[in-house]
């Protein structure tokens, strides 16, 4: 019974499909032949209406008469871009058959000599066409047989069903050739099936199922649906919390591309620290500036930036909304210095509150530090990779965007703490092997077809965002700078400043730190702001935030240059230094080093200079070897209660970061 039931489904099936077949293939042949059995009681309706009609006829012939000579040039110009044949072929019927229809109107079309011009004329012409027809029916078959054999070699045994157009993607699921291949098999085939199917490159993405390791959802994309783009929106929540989804584009699918800046233990959200990458003219920078502008109309956080390349040119349409700005390398580094201060303070701010990690409710402003360009400053820097290590549950996200994310521009254990991705186009393959993980790219995603030509495409990767979304291409809004900067100006009221915790530990360099005042012109006057530096201020007290001037020489030193050098006589000392007399215990030389810091740090130094260095040296009564050995001492081992130092690689000789002694020994 179940044999039989089986042979009558399978029966019905074939029995259907063939009516399919049939119904199709009318379909395709009928049109000409309609039209030629169409046009015969047209005629006649019209020689009764009108042509036996005085007054009517010569008007309607008239209109007619026009309406056929425009039809046939346009029937002309529509048709040519197609074959030469297909051309005179439908500008021929066109003229034939809309003259036939005149005559008819006019004498009848049963009329003899009308009705022989319709009957062998008409069908001669549809003979033609179902000619015609069924020669490139029987091309597109055979190209359609090929390809399908061609896509069956691709997929070795591999199983494609329930598939379904939706919105201009086709999307089926697929089976593998179960114990012969595997998904990551049929993902690694990807660029072959595009071939096979004559689509354009990166058209095919295969995800794999989660919940079965032999399945996986295969998605066609012919056509580039973001190659228009999308205006953007404006704020999304102004007024409301950083805590909220940031819009960041649209997916290829129409869907809305979100991302979170904050960490939600109930959502099983972490914080995550940020890489955006991406080619020169990608579309990087245009993509995280509206995303910080969306964030500067929120209430709970604030922003610092640093661009020492390009400065204003990125940052000038939320400039005056940023709470920071550097546009020099070392107001870079001694941003990421103070950051390093500030997470030290929240850390022990919620530990003592009893927070795990930030929440909007915790009394602190989320702090982005967005480090722009930022080659210069991660690669092979220590404090940026202690940085990223401690920030996660402050509340502090630190985004680093650069051209390329390789181990020579930035700390590849620094890289390894950047769990989030927005990745732009790339030159290559490697390239994309640097932002995306070897899951994302089988899974399709190729950021390196994109390389610059389309600005705005970008793969994200980020807690929060659904992993079926992570190879799935996205573009970024667009808008114009003066739209983005009316935007920040206009919900300034909603924006809280940086807490004193975060304002007290970042110290100094804060303080000091470049603001910009925006002008009452910003939007109408083409983004027109007057930067300022606080220390302009303090010229009315005497201090114009320059380097305080070194202090006099020793007097034993004070020599004119224009005069000679006179004789030594027996009276002078040529004592130099205290080469020769007794050296200061190891704890007294280090305790003068400890003093010479203190007095730094008193003074509001942040960093030692060269000459700073050189004071040292007499005063411990040691050796330059000496002096030398206790600072990288001070960099990797500082004991408790000691002022510690801390140096990058691209730092001077002589420049060393000096770290508090609360600080001193937490790495």
């Amino acid at each position: 019974m179940a044999k039989r039931a089986t042979s009558a489904n399978a029966g019905k099936s074939a029995t259907s499909r063939a009516s399919k077949s049939t119904v199709s293939r009318v379909l395709t042949y009928a049109p000409p032949w309609a039209a030629w059995i169409i046009v015969l009681p047209l005629s006649a309706v019209a020689y009764v209406t009108w042509g036996r009609n005085p007054v009517a006829a010569p008007w309607m012939s008239m209109a007619a008469f026009a309406l056929v000579v425009a039809l046939v040039p346009f029937t002309w110009r529509v048709l040519r871009p197609r074959d030469e044949v297909l051309q005179w072929m439908g500008t021929v019927s066109a003229g034939l058959g809309g003259f036939w229809f005149i005559v008819g109107m006019l004498v009848g079309p049963l009329t003899r000599g009308v009705i022989d011009a319709w009957a062998f004329g008409g069908f001669g012409i549809c003979v033609f066409w179902t000619i015609r027809r069924m020669v490139v029916n029987g091309a597109s078959e055979q190209q359609a047989e090929a390809q399908e054999s061609k896509l069956d070699k691709v997929l070795a045994g591999a199983k494609v069903f329930k598939p379904k157009e939706i919105e201009g993607r086709v999307v089926a699921q697929m089976e593998v050739n179960r114990g012969e291949q595997t998904v990551r098999d049929l993902q690694g085939s990807a660029d072959k099936m595009a071939g096979a199917l004559g689509v354009r490159p990166g058209a095919v993405r295969i995800a794999a199922d989660p919940k079965d390791a032999g399945r996986a959802e295969l998605v066609i994309v012919p056509n580039d649906p973001l190659e228009r783009g999308a205006v953007w929106p404006g704020p999304s929540n102004p007024g409301g919390s950083i805590h909220d989804p940031l819009p960041a584009g649209i997916y290829e699918d129409g869907e809305l591309g979100q991302l979170w800046l904050s960490g939600d233990d109930a959502a099983g959200r972490a914080l995550a620290h940020w890489l955006v990458m991406g080619m020169t003219r990608a579309g990087k920078s245009q993509g995280w500036t509206m995303l910080m502008a969306d964030a500067l109309t929120r209430r709970d956080v604030v922003v610092w930036a640093s661009d020492h390349v390009k400065g204003s040119q990125t940052l000038r349409p939320i400039e005056p909304a940023l709470d920071w700005v550097a546009k020099t390398q070392k107001g870079g580094k001694e941003m990421i210095a103070a950051t390093r201060d500030v997470v030290r303070a929240r850390a022990d701010y919620l530990g003592e509150q009893g927070f795990d990690q930030w929440t909007p409710d915790c009394g602190l402003p989320l702090l982005v530090v967005w480090l722009e360009e930022a080659v210069e400053l991660v690669s092979d820097s220590t404090s940026f990779v202690r940085l990223v290590q401690q920030a996660g549950s402050t509340g502090v996200v630190v985004v680093v965007s650069l051209q390329r994310a390789s181990h020579d521009n930035i700390d590849t254990s620094g890289r390894a703490q950047l769990a989030a991705t927005l990745c732009f186009g790339v030159r290559d393959g490697q390239d994309a092997s640097f932002a995306l993980d070897d899951g994302v790219l089988d899974a399709g995603a190729a950021p390196d077809l994109w390389q610059n030509r389309h600005p705005g495409y970008c793969y994200l990767v980020a807690p929060g965002v659904p992993e079926d979304r992570w190879a799935v291409p996205m573009r970024t809004f667009r808008a114009t700078r003066e739209q983005v900067a009316a935007a920040v100006a206009e919900w300034a009221h909603v924006r809280s400043p940086l807490d004193a915790l975060s304002r007290d530990a970042a110290g100094v360099a804060y303080a000091r730190r470049e603001v910009v005042v925006p002008a009452t012109s910003l939007v109408s006057d083409g983004l027109e702001g007057e930067v300022v530096d606080e220390d302009d201020y303090a010229s009315e007290d005497g201090d114009d935030g320059m380097e305080p001037i070194p202090p006099t020489l020793e007097p034993e030193l004070n020599i004119d240059a224009d005069q000679p050098i006179a004789p030594p006589t027996e009276q002078q000392n040529l004592t130099f230094g205290t080469s020769g007399g007794p050296k200061l215990p190891t704890e007294e030389a280090q305790s003068v080093v400890q003093q010479h810091l203190r007095t730094l740090l008193d003074q509001g130094r942040t960093h030692t200079q060269p000459a700073d260095v050189c004071k040292m040296k007499p005063a411990t009564t040691r050796s330059r070897e000496w002096v030398r050995k206790e600072l990288d001492r001070l960099c990797t081992d500082a004991g408790p209660g000691e002022i510690g130092l801390e140096r990058d690689v691209a730092d001077m000789p002589g420049m060393f970061r000096i770290v508090a002694p609360s600080l001193a020994g937490v790495r």
